[in-house]
């Protein structure tokens, strides 16, 4: 049984779209009824919702069964994304239609609640001429109000003709998160603006002229202490319109994270409104995450300018077998991650033998698109699995609020493409998390690169290198690979071609390199367990030209004097691996050097295809759009019905970098 204070939060939640996420995870946790019961109501309600009947007319049984039954039954269906706004409407709707659950009382921070509490009812407690709280729906049709009119119908009970009335805003303002034994300031009262933050009964209805209010702070004393007052708070309004209390976070290892601080707003004998927010306080400073090793991460400044709408972080967890993830999310959007998490998913036995069999199984469908694109969407979900609920569930609420958003992935997990993600379903479009969302990637390593990519790289010049493979054992030609290296040389000027021998190579890497913009048209192998493993480059032996692998452990050895861009359009090199538990790879080991930001692929890609996706690359980059975003159109094409292309060449391509990075490349250097 709910008690009163959670129920006026959950009918609140309810009644306003934004607060859906926040009912999912109060009801995963406190609706844990099961048995016959329970199946018979949900199947009920969904065969209710899905037949088209109105979500403001309850069924009889969900009136008459014990709400615990009620909650859970309902609780699955609010994350159904056919049926989760009427099933919140219906929930909605029963609650306030439902008799109270009965006696008890809430602790209001030194106030409580009548017998009863905030159920429906009569509400005499409350006085003649205070409507009831909890009902956001007219009593004729039931259509929704807006926020507006959700605490007055149009003629109060027992007022024919009531007075004239102004209406204002409620305003609970505090940080955003604090940390645990922190003393912040909450200012309390009331404004003439909705805040979006905020959760509750919407305007309040107030007399014309001066109004005494009088503010009851909702909060759990176990999680916060006031400093230098006690409830009520009086507010004369308007020529007072807030005061500032004092409060103190408590830390302790029992308690959430996220909590939530409310005000009840009362005049004249009667509650007249109600608002909550949330306050996250955290045992570490704000918009920093505990690592696993001991170290605190600090992602303030991902949260700040050019903030990405989601920032996830991977990190290994602290099982033995290495197998375990613990998941992390923040966003600045309110209301998308009500939970921070950690979370944890466990990846299987052996995650490293599942990337490299992806590797080898996609290269080999060639010129079959149908079968690629299924068997990649056929990964997709099993990726999918791997992703927590709450993370999934924060990666549809920040779609949702802004269509297509900027991802950024902070990993120390070094197999597996999250990008391919399938967490719901497309009908017509890509499944894929990468192409609905624009993902950056980056590595989170012990050591470089830092955890905090730039947004924006300089692209005033360019350096190219292939290689004419003639005679060397064991590598074709690469034509297409050869000509986009000389359209690119010709294109962007100034470009410097960098020939393919190995000491030339790092030669020029460990000059600088002078170039803002490196791409490399080459063949390419990853292969942990070798040291043939990296770019494919030339070297003169005894007369013959031989190959040479650029390792990932020469690249990382150096030390970048600027920030450039790297275009490693090669085989297999985005891949990564573990190398004394840390994270390695070509594209890591270009980013420890410097790197602003890598693009490279998973698998092998087609030489044409890839040639002509590094032609869309810059054209569309120099236009103005992010490198995340280019890859995500890619991916974006991609869908169980493709019947043509290379949809594999499409999908192969990782970017690590800020999801909003920029290519600034100026009309004068264009040539």
């Amino acid at each position: 049984m709910l008690s009163a204070w959670e129920r006026v939060r959950l009918v609140a939640w309810l009644g306003d779209p934004a607060g859906l996420v926040y009912a999912r995870h109060f009801l995963a946790e406190r609706a844990t009824a099961r048995g016959r019961a329970v199946w018979r109501l949900r199947r009920l309600a969904r065969a209710w919702l899905e037949r088209g009947a109105l979500p403001t007319e309850v069924p009889p049984e969900l009136l008459d069964c014990a709400e615990a039954d009620l909650l859970s039954a309902l609780r699955d269906l609010l994350w159904d994304e056919h049926l989760m706004t009427s099933a919140a409407v219906l929930l909605h709707t029963a609650l306030t239609e439902r008799a109270p659950a009965g006696p008890g009382q809430v602790d209001w921070g030194g106030v409580r609640t009548p017998p009863g509490g905030y159920g429906a009812g009569d509400h005499d407690w409350m006085g003649d001429e205070s409507p009831p709280l909890d009902r956001p729906y007219t009593k004729t049709g039931g259509r929704p109000r807006s926020d507006r009119d959700r605490l007055v119908d149009d003629k109060p009970k027992g007022h024919v003709g009531a007075a004239p009335a102004e209406e204002a805003w409620p305003l609970l303002r505090a940080p955003a998160s604090v940390s645990g034994g922190e003393t912040f300031t909450l200012r309390v009262g009331l404004t003439d603006r909705r805040d979006p933050a905020l959760l509750g009964t919407g305007a309040i209805p107030l007399p014309l002229g001066s109004v005494r209010l009088e503010i009851v702070v909702v909060y759990d004393p176990a999680a916060f202490t006031p400093v230098g007052w006690a409830n009520p708070i009086t507010v004369d309004y308007p020529d007072q319109r807030h005061v500032d209390l004092r409060m103190t976070a408590i830390d302790g290892p029992d308690l959430r994270a996220r909590r939530h601080i409310g005000a009840a707003y009362h005049h004249g004998g009667g509650l007249r409104g109600f608002a909550s927010r949330e306050i996250e306080v955290a045992a570490t400073p704000s918009g920093t995450v505990p690592l696993f090793d001991g170290r605190v991460l600090d992602i303030r400044p991902l949260l700040d300018a050019d903030r990405p709408e989601l920032v996830v972080v991977v990190e290994r967890g602290e099982d033995v077998r290495g197998q375990t993830l613990l998941w992390s999310v923040r966003s600045p959007l309110p209301g998308v991650a009500p939970d921070a998490g950690p979370f944890r998913c466990d990846l299987g036995d052996d995650p490293a033998a599942f990337a490299r069999a992806l590797r080898i199984d996609i290269g080999g469908y060639g010129d079959d698109a149908r079968g690629a694109a299924l068997r990649l969407i056929g990964v997709g979900r099993r990726i999918g699995e791997l992703i927590p609920e709450p993370v999934a569930d924060a990666v549809r609420a920040v779609r949702r609020r802004v269509g297509v958003p900027t991802v950024l992935l902070l990993s120390t997990e070094p197999y597996v493409p999250w990008e391919l993600a399938v967490i719901d379903g497309a009908e017509d479009g890509s499944p894929f998390l990468g192409a609905t969302a624009a993902v950056g990637r980056w590595v989170l390593a012990r050591g470089r690169p830092a955890p905090t990519p730039p947004v924006r790289v300089r692209a005033g010049s360019h350096a190219v290198v292939t290689a004419r493979y003639e005679g060397v054992p064991g590598w074709a030609r690469l034509p297409h690979a050869e000509a986009e290296a000389a359209r690119l040389a010709e294109r962007y000027p100034p470009c410097e071609e960098i020939g393919p021998l190995h000491s030339a190579v790092l030669d020029a890497l460990d000059a600088g390199p002078r170039a803002d913009v490196l791409h490399f048209a080459l063949h390419g192998r990853y292969d942990p367990e070798s040291v043939q493993e990296g770019l494919v480059l030339l070297a003169e032996s005894g007369g013959r030209t031989r190959h040479r692998f650029l390792h990932p452990d020469q690249v990382a050895a150096l030390d970048f004097t600027g920030r450039p861009f790297v275009f490693l359009n090669a085989c297999q090199v985005g891949a990564g691996g573990e190398v004394l538990g840390d994270y390695s790879g070509l594209a890591r080991a270009f980013l420890a050097a410097g790197a602003a930001g890598v693009v490279a692929p998973l698998w092998n890609v087609h030489d044409e295809s890839a040639s002509a996706a590094a032609d869309e690359f810059y054209r569309l980059a120099y236009s103005g759009v992010p490198p995340a975003e280019v890859l995500r159109r890619w991916r974006s094409r991609v869908s169980r019905h493709t019947r043509d292309g290379r949809p594999a060449t499409a999908l192969a391509y990782q970017f690590f970098g800020h999801p909003r990075l920029a290519m600034e490349r100026t009309e004068s250097t264009h040539g």
